[in-house]
């Protein structure tokens, strides 16, 4: 960190009056030395250093007789370390006031038996305070000692801010403007030097000038040219006599004074960290600032804050981390898929990207083969299950929504789509251009470049019934090819996308033909689908008559009484529509049902089934031959699974009360994925055991391992319906934590006060939306 002169002398001289013998090679920048035994003494430091004084600390309590340390630091991180060495066998007396005398230990220094708990860092406490503050928040910080943070509290209420505290928690609330202030920085209790620059930034945003002395590093001043870049009116002056004279001033009697002019209105930019405390009070300002602003230099921030930007999420803060690639394109970085997904759970993605043209994918899927990264494209995010432990590879989100119209003639239409389209509005758009073949899928989540993997389907209406091709890029060599519907090989809710091209391509575009409205009146038949007429009896009972928008309409009428369209005040619609496929069964599976049924007094006649034809993937002449398809809800009804049933072993998720195919999702629950996965394995051992039918999921799972797979695939892999144990009379006698086969980790709750993170490269950025209060 750049933040002035930071002499080791003090380390050195009271080193060597413990008996050490240490100095400094300047050749090789080294500190060179030895020492036979550490003997106790009595010493002072000529100024007061936390890290100095620590390591007396540590080596005095190895050394033989007592120590004595005056004017030494008082700060909570030096009674920390003596309260752990304390655990240890150490005997120390006086921590937390400037003499702290250490007594030789009477037996080694032992490991301790219990874990210990570090306090919470009042430093990183007061990140969020100030951010709270300069943003008009109001954040409630827990698991941090208030008296931790010495004089930060009484400058805090000083500006304006309402702050209330508990035993281990702190709130603060900004209601009005705030107010300016004249501080230095001083040793603990005074206001600690690592939130200077953070209380720089709170300035810009009240009203008249603030000073700030800076008496502990003189070169602490790396933030005060970027936050210039946002805008700010601060700048370096001379001591300033109002403010009074410090004990302690460094031995030269020289200070930094900090001049602050306010309220400035910061615009967003890019900006540069060069410390620690800098990059902490650019994020901040980052959040203040219109616009958007990307700080730089993350490798900074990590050294002190663990998940500073998922903890500013929970804040409320529009906060993103992302490298930047050489064409200016930004991937995300740690991105959550939780929002992202109809079932809002699941962990983060490693990498997210955004892409609105073939440019951008190819260098995009580039970018992905030099990190040797797996892939995984999202949709809308209403088909599948994210891992709880997120995806460690990269996820590609296609945002061409373009619409293009390529042939026309008196009967039908060729219209081109882009894969990032919203379906529904696609369907909306050739409803109102009067085009025939898609109204029934209304109200489908998703995107158009999901529909073709899907081949999505409601109410007798397939959408491999009017796509034309779908163009795609090649993960590999990234060249585009269109195929044929021929080539895609659809099926009921399943195409080669899902199957033997799982993991090759990136759908583009797809191409449809939809026909010209000439007469509605073929759709009154039905078409032979219950599902449709029960479409067209509504219309009927409403006199509304048979036409494009009155049967769109109708749709969404239906699935919306299901809770199969997304609604906020609807918590059956967190789902992803219907969780199972419906069976597809050979004659003799279709009899073997029947029997299972007759022998567990079961109306069979009452079961929804009708004839399908499908290819029979065992028969050597791969012969169309007709099978039966059976009703996956009847089932799982028939199983003793009602309306609204849950489970408590899997926590956060139940049957829809309106519709038994949806598994849905609580938050307030404590939903996650790995409870979602084991309560459909649950469901489906049972089926499976009373009636010797397997239910194949629909949704696509994204592992934690970065493998992508099919709900099929998942079938194939689960014998009985479990990975390992036994299912006895329909329950499992397995926990939530082996019935399925995706990773379990907590999410965050609250603001977590603890160590830093790893450290990552210095591409990686910070990017910011538009000014949020914090709450």
């Amino acid at each position: 960190c750049s933040i002035g002169d930071r002499p080791v002398d003090l380390f050195l001289k009271s080193l060597n009056a413990l008996g050490a013998n240490l100095s400094i090679d300047y050749e090789t920048e080294c500190i060179v030395g030895s020492c036979k035994q550490l003997v106790g003494t009595t010493f002072r430091f000529e100024t007061v250093s936390v890290c100095a004084t620590e390591a007396v600390v540590m080596a005095a309590v190895v050394a033989k007789g007592q120590t004595v340390i005056h004017n030494a630091a008082r700060e909570p991180d030096v009674v920390e370390l003596v309260r752990f060495l304390k655990t240890l066998g150490a005997r120390i007396e006086g921590e937390g006031t400037s003499t702290i005398t250490i007594k030789e230990a009477l037996t080694p220094l032992r490991s301790g038996k219990e874990t210990f708990a570090i306090r919470g860092d009042r430093i990183e406490a007061g990140t969020y305070l100030f951010a709270a503050a300069a943003t008009g928040g109001d954040v409630l910080v827990d698991g941090v000692i208030p008296s931790d943070l010495g004089e930060v509290l009484e400058v805090l209420e000083a500006m304006g801010c309402e702050v209330s505290v508990a035993k281990n928690s702190i709130r603060l609330r900004r209601f009005g403007e705030l107010k300016t202030v004249s501080i230095r920085t001083e040793p603990f209790p005074g206001f600690p030097t690592d939130l200077q620059a953070l209380l720089s930034v709170c300035c810009t945003q009240a009203a008249g000038t603030s000073k700030i002395q800076e008496l502990i590093f003189l070169g602490r001043t790396g933030h005060i040219s970027q936050i210039q870049k946002l805008g700010g009116s601060i700048n370096i002056s001379k001591i300033d006599e109002d403010l009074e004279s410090s004990r302690y001033l460094n031995e030269t009697g020289d200070a930094t004074t900090i001049k602050i002019e306010g309220p400035s209105l910061l615009r967003g930019k890019s900006v540069g960290s060069t410390d620690l405390r800098c990059a902490a009070s650019l994020v901040v300002a980052g959040l203040v600032a219109k616009g958007e602003t990307m700080v730089q230099d993350l490798h900074f921030l990590d050294r002190g804050y663990a998940n500073i930007v998922e903890k500013f999420r929970l804040l409320g803060a529009d906060i993103r981390r992302a490298t930047v690639l050489p064409s200016g394109m930004r991937v995300l970085c740690d991105e959550p898929l939780s929002y992202r997904t109809t079932l809002c759970v699941g962990g983060n993605a490693k990498f997210f990207l955004s892409v609105k043209d073939r440019s951008e994918l190819a260098t995009g899927l580039a970018w992905a083969q030099e990190q040797d990264l797996n892939i995984f494209v999202l949709g809308g995010g209403s088909n599948v299950v994210v891992d709880d432990a997120g995806f460690n590879g990269l996820v590609i989100e296609m945002i061409d929504s373009s619409l293009k119209v390529l042939e026309e003639s008196e009967t039908d239409v060729l219209i081109e789509v882009g894969a990032g389209h919203n379906w529904d509005q696609f369907v909306s758009a050739a409803v109102n251009m009067g085009l025939s073949g898609v109204e029934y899928l209304s109200g489908i989540p998703g995107t158009v470049g999901a529909s073709p993997i899907q081949n999505i389907g409601a109410y007798g209406q397939e959408v491999a019934q009017i796509i034309e091709a779908v163009n795609v890029m090649d993960r590999k060599d990234r060249i585009i090819k269109t195929l044929t519907k021929e080539e895609c090989m659809f099926a009921y809710r399943s195409s080669n996308f899902k199957t033997i091209w799982l993991n090759r391509f990136v759908i583009v575009s797809v191409v449809f033909r939809l026909e010209r409205q000439q007469s509605i009146d073929h759709f009154g038949q039905g078409q032979g689908e219950y599902s449709r007429k029960q479409v067209l009896w509504r219309l009927r009972d409403k006199g509304e008559g048979f036409s494009l928008p009155t049967i769109r309409n109708a749709v969404l009428e239906i699935r919306g009484e299901k809770s199969m369209i997304l609604c906020e005040d609807d918590p059956n619609s967190r789902s992803v529509g219907s969780f199972f496929m419906n069976p597809i069964l050979l004659e003799t599976e279709y009899l073997n049902v029947c029997e299972s049924l007759s022998n567990l007094r079961i109306d069979r006649t009452k079961m929804p089934a009708k004839i399908v034809h499908q290819t029979n993937d065992t028969c050597s002449n791969g012969v169309d031959e007709p099978h039966v398809q059976i009703s996956a809800a009847w089932l799982i009804e028939k199983a003793g699974f009602n309306r609204g049933y849950e489970d408590e072993q899997f926590p956060g998720v139940a049957l829809s009360s309106r519709h038994c195919l949806a598994l849905i999702t609580k938050e307030s629950a404590g939903a996650s994925a790995t409870s979602l996965v084991g309560f459909a394995d649950f469901i489906r051992a049972r089926v499976k055991k009373l009636f010797g039918v397997f239910l194949k999921m629909e949704p696509t799972v994204l592992r934690s391992d970065m493998t992508v797979v099919s709900g099929e695939d998942i079938c194939s892999l689960r014998e009985g319906g479990y990975i390992g144990g036994k299912v006895e009379n329909g329950e499992s006698d397995l926990d939530d934590t082996k019935s399925t086969s995706l990773s379990k980790s907590s999410s965050i709750s609250s603001i977590s006060l603890s160590g830093a993170g790893a450290e990552v490269s210095s591409s990686h950025y910070l990017v910011f939306g538009v000014k949020n209060e914090l709450s």
